[in-house]
């Protein structure tokens, strides 16, 4: 038997699901937050908020092109910002806190480590294999790109990849300066918005499509879905997405309720973005060689991929196989996940002693994980549509059973009543009902 819940329960459990509504599709309450720093017409406004964040451009030499490019190209404004305060400045204010000495303790704290936080995975395509090596601090990756600078030979064919998951201004300023990487790479990552408000300051104007051409890079957007057994997961997730430089969110859209579910689990869905950049076969920047700079979401520890995520991509081995089984992919981050697809040439039906085709192998992987994660998405989506027209249906059986069933046991009740010799004989006398002649 559930035991039933407290007062002091109740309460707790009532401020945790008014606390998931942030998380709707739509809420009222926080829409005039995202322009608290001024709107994108109201420049004065945002002219003055924009002081108390603004560092120098000394020793950041990509941040200085980016600021110079800004007046000329204004969706990099928006980069810029980034890399000052570490994230988004329709942040800033909730970062900003009280005008007092801890807030503003934390503040320049929480930009710190913001600005440096580092997760990438270097992957060299050889004609021996595949090396990896994992960078975690932003000096560890700075004094491997200075290495890099030095090289004097580099193995013909050799393709050289740095996978990263979120962005940092150390990231960008590393990477960025390094390979001369095109600000609007870094730029389109930043925001998951489908669709831009009038007055979204973060909005960026469509590209002809004859001027994508130029361009070096694609980026590609897919849905993830994970399931959370209670709103305090649900609620654990959004913090961990505000905890992330780019801006993403779970998202509850309070319409996917069914008898078959948990009564209070939630399928959050989260827009998710990954940006492809490669340079030409004579590298780039100060690079020497192929390069290629892959950057995928955070993903937040709260909750589970729905369905435990996509199918393995590997055929399974032989029962008379004696090679003990392969390993699988992580499937706790995309990160995880696209380091460990990214080594796995043979899954791909390339070579891994041929850098020439290896090179190929994280462009296939990231499409075979975007596609799974739609495949998945539209999986669930019939679910939902299923489940439906079921309750629809059930409805309908359920109207019969309450009315039109009873009533057609009335008709039959009527219909016997009629049938019985007294009755017949009664009717039959007095020439009435169904018996007159």
């Amino acid at each position: 038997m559930q035991r039933r819940l407290t007062g002091m329960e109740k309460a707790q459990e009532k401020a945790v699901e008014e606390e998931v509504q942030k998380y709707t599709y739509y809420n009222e309450k926080l829409m005039q937050t995202s322009y608290e720093t001024g709107d994108i017409y109201n420049d004065e406004r945002f002219g003055t908020a924009k002081l108390a964040w603004e560092i120098s451009n000394e020793g950041r030499p990509y941040l200085a092109h980016v600021k110079a490019l800004s007046p000329l190209w204004p969706p990099l404004r928006l980069l810029a910002d980034f890399m000052e305060i570490g994230t988004s400045s329709s942040r800033w204010k909730r970062m900003a806190g009280n005008d007092d000495g801890p807030s503003k303790l934390k503040l320049q704290l929480d930009i710190e480590e913001r600005a440096a936080r580092t997760k990438v995975t270097r992957l060299d395509y050889l004609s021996t294999g595949i090396e990896s090596v994992e960078y975690t601090t932003s000096q560890a990756l700075r004094e491997s790109l200075e290495r890099d600078e030095q090289e004097e030979n580099v193995e013909e064919g050799r393709f050289r990849l740095f996978i990263l998951e979120d962005l940092s201004r150390d990231m960008i300023e590393l990477l960025g300066a390094h390979l001369d990487i095109e600000p609007g790479f870094f730029r389109e990552q930043i925001f998951d918005y489908a669709w831009y408000n009038t007055r979204d300051r973060w909005v960026d104007p469509p590209r002809l499509q004859v001027t994508t051409k130029k361009q070096r890079w694609m980026q590609l957007r897919f849905p993830a879905a994970r399931y959370y057994r209670t709103p305090e997961s649900f609620r654990n997730a959004s913090n961990q997405f505000e905890r992330m430089n780019v801006v993403r969110k779970a998202e509850d859209d309070i319409n996917n309720r069914s008898k078959w579910d948990e009564p209070k689990a939630i399928v959050g869905l989260a827009r998710t973005r990954a940006s492809f950049w490669m340079s030409g076969e004579g590298g780039a920047g100060k690079a020497k060689g192929s390069v290629g700079v892959l950057v995928v979401d955070p993903t937040p520890k709260e909750g589970s991929p729905l369905w435990y995520g996509y199918r393995n991509w590997e055929k399974p081995p032989s029962m008379y196989d004696t090679n003990p089984p392969p390993t699988g992919p992580p499937r706790d981050s995309i990160y995880n996940d696209i380091v460990f697809w990214a080594k796995k040439s043979g899954t791909f039906g390339l070579s891994s002693s041929n850098p020439s085709e290896s090179m190929h192998t994280p462009a296939l992987a990231l499409l075979h994980l975007v596609s799974s994660e739609w495949l998945e998405v539209g999986e669930y989506i019939r679910t939902r549509l299923g489940q439906i027209e079921w309750e629809v249906i059930a409805q309908t059986i359920k109207w019969y059973l309450a009315a039109a069933l009873p009533l057609s046991i009335f008709s039959l009740g009527i219909a016997y009543l009629f049938t019985m010799p007294s009755i017949k004989t009664y009717f039959a006398q007095f020439k009435m009902g169904p018996f007159k002649k």
